[in-house]
C-alpha cells in the first residue's frame, strides 16, 4: 500500500496554492530488516549469509561508483555518480574545490522498478496519512506494521 499527504504548493507559477499528493513512508528498513525479510522467502540461504551479501554489495556499489562508474543491477536499477553544484559565469572560472556542494549517488529505476503510474493506479492500494512518525526497524524484529500512523478516517 502506498502512503501519502496531501500538500499545497508554494511554489511560484501555476502550481502555486494548487494541492498535491506526496508518497510517504512509515518505517525504515535496514538492511537486517531485508536479509529477514529475504530468509523468509525459503530462499535457501540463511539470514547470516545474505546480511554478509548485502554488505558487501554496499561497499562494491560505493567503491564502484567513487571511481566513476556506474552499476546496473538488472530489474532493480542503476546506481551512478551525481554532483550538485554551484555555477561558474565561465568554464575557466568553474574550480571543483569550490564549486561542488555535493557528491552523492543517484538511483535510476529499471526493469521491474519503474515507476509507471497505470500500473500503480490499477494494481495498488492507496492510503491517505494525516501524520506520520517514521520508525527504524530494529534488527531481528523487521514487524510489517512498525510505522507509528494516524489516520483521519
Amino acid at each position: 500500500m502506498i502512503n501519502y499527504t496531501v500538500n499545497q504548493s508554494n511554489r511560484k507559477g501555476d502550481t502555486n496554492g494548487k494541492w498535491y499528493a506526496r508518497a510517504v513512508h512509515t518505517e525504515t528498513v535496514d538492511l537486517q530488516g531485508l536479509a529477514e525479510h529475504m530468509c523468509s522467502h525459503n530462499c535457501g540461504y540463511s539470514k547470516g549469509m545474505i546480511r554478509g551479501l548485502l554488505d558487501d554489495l554496499v561497499v562494491c556499489l560505493r567503491a564502484i561508483t567513487q571511481s566513476g562508474r556506474a552499476v546496473k543491477l538488472p530489474d532493480l536499477g542503476i546506481f551512478k555518480p551525481a554532483i550538485r553544484s554551484k555555477g561558474a559565469l565561465t568554464a575557466k572560472e568553474y574550480n571543483v574545490k569550490d564549486d561542488v556542494i555535493q557528491v552523492r549517488m543517484a538511483f535510476l529505476p529499471s526493469g521491474l522498478m519503474k515507476l509507471n503510474a497505470d500500473y500503480y493506479k490499477g494494481n495498488l492500494k492507496f492510503r491517505r496519512l494525516y501524520k506520520v512518525v517514521e520508525t527504524q526497524v530494529e534488527p531481528g524484529n523487521p514487524g510489517e506494521n512498525g510505522g507509528q500512523v494516524q489516520t483521519n478516517n
